[in-house]
């Protein structure tokens, strides 16, 4: 069996081995594929859980009233990934109600915004013009400064 080399990467590195700095701080994806054990997870789970109990509102703003059972719906529904970052942010807020309303009100806005579609592209109906042209609403010409 080969010997591993001092400084050499563990099956869970914390840090990349051209910095000190913690991977997460140089490459995102490193964030979500973090080393955490089934307890510390649940850990977190269950103190952003009680951080979310002991929020009250104390002053009057939109959507207050929407602001537990959106977040738990949160917790509940996002896949994995999206799970953790909603975990981590709501831990952060340290149980404070104005972060805690940031929280919610970038996911409330997030989810609310128009999404527009993407026009259809006509390459892919060259071979029916008609279809084509239906969805034109001025002709193309070509103009003399070309």
């Amino acid at each position: 069996m080969p010997k591993k080399r001092a400084g050499s990467e563990s099956a869970c590195p914390k840090y990349s081995r051209a910095s000190k700095r913690p991977r997460a701080e140089i490459d995102p994806v490193a964030r979500q594929n973090t080393c955490d054990s089934e307890s510390t997870k649940v850990a977190s789970i269950s103190n952003a859980k009680k951080i979310l109990d002991s929020y009250n509102a104390s002053i009057q703003r939109d959507h207050n009233d929407i602001v537990k059972p959106a977040l738990y719906a949160f917790l509940e529904f996002l896949p994995e990934s999206g799970r953790h970052e909603l975990i981590t942010d709501i831990n952060q807020t340290g149980g404070n109600e104005e972060p805690l309303y940031g929280v919610f009100d970038n996911l409330y806005t997030g989810l609310r915004s128009i999404n527009h579609r993407p026009l259809t592209s006509p390459i892919s109906k060259r071979e029916q013009p008609e279809a084509l042209s239906t969805s034109m609403h001025t002709p193309i010409t070509r103009q003399e400064d070309f």
